[in-house]
């Protein structure tokens, strides 16, 4: 597979703007600084191997009004970066597939944008909603039949599939997800063949 150095640099530098905490592994963006052209480069051959293997997802519940709580998962910086790298990938194939009134999560869209085209077909009234949970319930049968249709390339569609694998770790106990509950690794990480340790520390 066939990975552009600037494209994961740029990555990071996205990453870096973000959130401040680390992963499971404890290494935070400030960490990873310090050693990030080193990392980059490892991220890069490990990518282009298609060696590169996410890990499982720090789970840290914060509590909503009404006393529920909330799963805030948080990616090592690693991770972080190669989501953002995958994404950039994905981009021509997902604006050829989405909604024209699809605004989510889209470049160069934005909520007011959506509002504006709502009040310019449906007046006077505007509802918002949302799916409770809707992640939690997310069929990847359904995910990955509409990966398929866009055609990617195979080593990309394979690292979709892997973190959507790659579990996550909650109150010491790791986990990984099935199309249906949650099952408990029981004290042993999850293996991905081929990996080797990318680290940053």
């Amino acid at each position: 597979m066939h990975v552009n150095p600037e494209r994961l640099r740029a990555a990071w530098e996205r990453a870096r703007r973000g959130s401040k905490a680390a992963g499971i592994d404890g290494i935070t963006p400030d960490l990873f600084a310090g050693v990030a052209e080193e990392q980059l480069n490892q991220l890069a051959r490990l990518l282009a191997q298609e060696r590169y293997c996410p890990q499982p997802i720090l789970g840290v519940p914060i509590r909503k009004r009404g006393g529920r709580q909330r799963l805030l998962g948080i990616a090592t910086v690693q991770d972080r970066i190669v989501q953002r790298w995958l994404l950039r990938a994905l981009y021509p194939a997902l604006e050829e597939a989405l909604s024209p009134a699809s605004y989510a999560y889209r470049p160069g869209c934005s909520i007011h944008q959506a509002v504006g085209t709502l009040r310019a077909h449906w007046k006077p009234w505007l509802l918002k909603a949302d799916i409770a949970q809707f992640f939690d319930a997310l069929a990847w049968p359904v995910l990955l039949a509409a990966l398929d249709d866009l055609a990617l390339d195979p080593p990309l569609q394979q690292l979709v599939e892997q973190y959507l694998q790659a579990g996550w770790v909650l109150g010491g106990q790791q986990w990984r997800s099935t199309r249906r509950k949650a099952v408990s690794y029981r004290g042993r990480w999850p293996i991905c063949i081929g990996a080797s340790s990318t680290g940053a520390a």
